[in-house]
């Protein structure tokens, strides 16, 4: 089996204060593998992202190894850093709004990350061809980004971090903004482009539903601990850690009209605020004391998978 694209081993992130937003996490990637990472607001899922591309805020600081074709992103500065976002790892962000220029028509936007990599020659044939292959009229490549409807705003997002053929991209809540249909189309452009082009995807949602048939593999964070992994078929089918049980019980698409949707109770605990022992404890409908006080060991799942509960221990 060849090496993973990315290995990501021990990442730890603190917020300061003493607050750890991600603790201890480990899971590698391979060239044409979607990944996705899922887990309710707050689990430390964006963390992730943002500790990859080397873009967390001010006051974070995060620690462990990020191998990416086994150069450690950590130990980067910031101006080899940039050399390595847009052209080897990309991120296409919330919000899709919010990201763009509202001052750039969609077509500069596209080019601007060749233009920024000194890829200029045939920047403008290369924007052509991506936002042709993600799928957006080219009626509407010289409109403005608040010309264009929600889903159009995030194929342009896509086009943009694929402009300089990245090995690895990231897809932060990409469906967020975004009604149903627009939610499918884009999730399934993304798994195809992924396809076709050999790319490492890292897909984060808290939608367990929504994009589980469309990764191979799945990770169920919360308390910015990794809860449960495995192949998404198998995960999908026999569930094993009661949080990722919670996650599937709630999707929308299970209930009928009138039906009230079945919610976990209580909050994601702020940063640091988490039980010493499993983080979901104090949410869980078969939590003790010991769930409260002791981290779970680790049990193996079906043929490939693993998930941190007391309650699988033989």
């Amino acid at each position: 089996m060849s090496l993973p694209l990315l290995l990501v081993e021990d990442l730890r992130v603190s917020l300061g204060n003493g607050r750890a937003a991600v603790r201890g996490l480990d899971f590698e990637l391979r060239a044409g593998e979607t990944l996705a990472l899922i887990g309710e607001s707050g689990s430390g899922k964006s963390m992730t992202a943002l500790a990859l591309m080397g873009l967390l805020p001010e006051a974070a600081r995060a620690r462990g190894r990020l191998l990416l074709a086994g150069e450690d992103l950590l130990k980067l500065n910031e101006a080899a850093l940039c050399k390595q976002r847009g052209r080897r790892i990309a991120l296409v962000p919330q919000e899709p709004l919010s990201a763009l220029n509202p001052l750039q028509r969609v077509l500069h936007q596209v080019m601007l990350p060749l233009r920024m990599h000194g890829l200029t020659d045939g920047a403008e044939q290369r924007a052509r061809e991506v936002l042709a292959r993600v799928g957006l009229p080219e009626s509407r490549w010289r409109a403005w980004p608040h010309e264009l409807s929600g889903g159009q705003r995030q194929r342009v997002l896509i086009a943009q971090a694929l402009a300089c053929g990245p090995s690895l991209l990231i897809a932060d809540e990409p469906t967020s903004a975004l009604d149903p249909a627009s939610q499918r189309q884009v999730l399934d452009l993304l798994a195809e482009l992924g396809r076709e082009q050999g790319l490492a995807l890292l897909l984060i949602s808290h939608d367990l539903g929504l994009v589980a048939r469309r990764a191979d593999r799945l990770l169920v964070m919360y308390g910015g601990r990794i809860m449960e992994q495995g192949l998404a078929s198998e995960l999908l089918s026999a569930p094993a850690h009661p949080y990722t049980q919670a996650l599937l019980a709630a999707r929308p698409g299970l209930a009928t009209r009138g039906q009230v949707l079945p919610a976990i109770p209580g909050q994601v605990p702020a940063a640091g605020q988490w039980p010493r022992g499993c983080p979901f404890a104090g949410r869980c409908a078969l939590g003790d004391q010991r769930c409260i006080d002791e981290a779970p060991p680790r049990a193996l799942v079906g043929a490939h998978g693993s998930a941190d509960c007391w309650r699988l221990q033989a």
